[in-house]
């Protein structure tokens, strides 16, 4: 398999981004933060092609995507589906925008990397 962390990377295709990540307890179907970080991350941005628009939720596909790839060790989270796990999706600040985190793919072991998708949000300042 072809390691592509590298190129994700590179100064020539990659950008920087912060990523704000919440951690916290889920309580009666409410999540109650715990925790709150921001991390810079840097590496491969663009927006989601109509292929992989396909991919996602229809109610998704009508908002402005975007398509972030990040070189392990740095990983990007999406809201965990039991509740005994502890991570919000994870929001992206990039260009003075910020997105949502809706969908994420792991490529840890084949391809040293992660691919997440993200729509567009307001900036309410509870990023």
């Amino acid at each position: 398999m072809i390691d592509v962390s590298e190129l994700i990377k590179d100064s020539d295709f990659a950008e920087n981004y912060m990523i704000h990540r919440k951690k916290g307890v889920w309580e009666n179907g409410r999540f109650h933060l715990t925790e709150e970080q921001t991390i810079p991350y840097i590496g491969v941005i663009q927006p989601a092609s109509e292929k992989e628009l396909e991919q996602l939720d229809i109610g998704d596909r009508q908002k402005f995507v975007m398509k972030f790839l990040s070189a392990y060790p740095n990983e990007i989270f999406v809201t965990q589906q039991y509740e005994q796990e502890e991570y919000f999706s994870d929001t992206i600040e990039y260009l003075g925008h910020f997105y949502k985190v809706i969908k994420v793919k792991n490529w840890l072991h084949s391809g040293g990397y992660c691919r997440a998708f993200a729509v567009e949000v307001e900036n309410d300042g509870d990023n």
